[in-house]
């Protein structure tokens, strides 16, 4: 079955993902978690302004494409959901 939805994630930290490795936490803990179980969304992109973050996220998850600002993610991506796990 094909994604019907595609998905974006603002922050690539502890809420997006990170968490998964955390043996203590029920699976899934994270957004990313949850996207990766669903067969009806596709994950194309995330954004963060921490590029050791970035670059962990989009190897962990096998995301194409990271961003550093989420403007331009969203600009280019056009996602139908979006992840906002970043701090305010």
């Amino acid at each position: 079955m094909a994604a019907r939805y595609t998905s974006a994630v603002i922050g690539c930290g502890r809420t997006a993902g990170l968490l998964e490795a955390d043996p203590l936490r029920r699976k899934p803990a994270t957004h990313m978690g949850h996207y990766r179980r669903s067969r009806k969304i596709r994950v194309v992109a995330g954004a963060d302004t921490d590029s050791e973050r970035r670059d962990a996220f989009r190897r962990q998850w096998r995301v194409k494409s990271v961003y550093r600002d989420y403007r331009e993610m969203l600009e280019h991506e056009h996602p139908d959901i979006v992840s906002l796990t970043a701090y305010a």
